[in-house]
C-alpha cells in the first residue's frame, strides 16, 4: 500500500466503524421498533459483528503494507461498505427516533429517495458480504476463524429475510396513507380521499366508501 493510499483506506475503514457504531447507538436509544419491519431488528443484531471485524481490519491495515493490486481491491470493498453503512444511517436516523405511526411512512419515503434496492435487509447483506471479503482477504486476514464463520451465517440469515416492504408500497402516491401489518389484529386505514379498508383476523377483508362502528346512533 502506497504512502498516500494507506491513510485514505484506513480513514474509510475508521469512518465506516464510526457509522456502524452510531447505528447501534441509535437503535439502542429507541425504546422499541414498533411500526417498523422485523428486518430492522435483524440488521441491528448483526451490527456488532460488522463493527468488530472492521476494527480488526483497521488494525491489520496499520500493521501491513499490501501490494498495489491488493490495496486496490481493499479500497473498492471498503468504499462499498462505507456507502452501504451511510445509507443505513440515513434510514435509521429518519425512522427510529420517532415513536409514532409514521415510522413506516418515513421508511418508505427514504426508499423513494435512495431507491428500492436500498431496503435495510439488502443493505445489510451487502455490508456483511463486503466485510466478509475483507475477512477472507489473504493479505490482511482481518478476522478469526470464528468471525469468518459468524459472517457466513449472518449473510445467509439476512439473505433469507422477507422483504421489509413491498415495491408496490413504495410505488404508491406519496399522499396516500399506508399501513403495513403482520400478525393478527384489526387494521383500519383510509387511502386517498374517501375509501376505507379493513383487514381483520387472518382471512377477512372489507372495503367500503364509509364504515360505521358499533355504538353510533
Amino acid at each position: 500500500m502506497t504512502g498516500l493510499e494507506a491513510p485514505t483506506i484506513i480513514g474509510l475503514v475508521t469512518g465506516t466503524i464510526n457509522i456502524v457504531s452510531a447505528l447501534k447507538t441509535t437503535y439502542d436509544a429507541a425504546n422499541n421498533t414498533q411500526g417498523l419491519p422485523q428486518a430492522f431488528n435483524e440488521v441491528a443484531e448483526r451490527l456488532p459483528l460488522v463493527r468488530d471485524t472492521l476494527q480488526v481490519t483497521e488494525d491489520r491495515l496499520r500493521a501491513l503494507s499490501p501490494d498495489e493490486p491488493t490495496s486496490s481491491a481493499i479500497r473498492t470493498t471498503v468504499k462499498e461498505a462505507h456507502e452501504k453503512a451511510r445509507k443505513l444511517e440515513i434510514i435509521f436516523q429518519k425512522c427510529l427516533p420517532h415513536e409514532d405511526a409514521s415510522r413506516l411512512s418515513r421508511y418508505v419515503a427514504a426508499l423513494r429517495i435512495l431507491g428500492k434496492g436500498n431496503k435495510v435487509e439488502v443493505l445489510m447483506r451487502g455490508l456483511l458480504e463486503n466485510v466478509q471479503d475483507l475477512a477472507n482477504n489473504q493479505a490482511i486476514r482481518a478476522a478469526t476463524a470464528e468471525q469468518v464463520s459468524a459472517l457466513a451465517r449472518a449473510v445467509e440469515a439476512v439473505g433469507a429475510l422477507e422483504p421489509s416492504v413491498s415495491d408496490d408500497l413504495i410505488d404508491l402516491p406519496s399522499n396516500a396513507v399506508r399501513n403495513h401489518h403482520s400478525g393478527s389484529g384489526d387494521i383500519y386505514s383510509a387511502a386517498g380521499m374517501a375509501e376505507v379498508f379493513n383487514a381483520k383476523d387472518n382471512a377477512r377483508q372489507y372495503r367500503a366508501t364509509t364504515m360505521n362502528f358499533g355504538g353510533q346512533e
